[in-house]
């Protein structure tokens, strides 16, 4: 098959229960959905600076693996970003 739609379309014509269920943006292996729990188990903390546009150190982190690119909840950082929306 070549699409998840007739992926879908086959597994309700079968009666399975899957083929209406959301997408899952999770990785697939980690059962409990807790990512970065997974990640920091088997990978330990791996602290670094946490860097603006400018290469100022702005906060440090117990390991990349834990924020998405572009986050800025939760990182703890104070000042606002450079388009002027909270940091924090």
């Amino acid at each position: 098959m070549s699409s998840k739609s007739e992926v879908r379309a086959e597994a309700a014509a079968r009666g399975l229960g899957v083929s209406n269920k959301p997408d899952s943006y999770d990785i697939c292996f980690v059962a409990d959905g807790d990512t970065k729990g997974f990640l920091q188990r088997e990978l330990g903390e791996r602290p670094g600076d946490i860097v603006d546009h400018e290469g100022a150190v702005v906060g440090a982190h117990q390991g990349a693996y834990a924020y998405t690119v572009g986050q800025r909840k939760g990182l703890g950082i104070g000042r606002p970003a450079a388009d002027g929306a909270p940091a924090t």
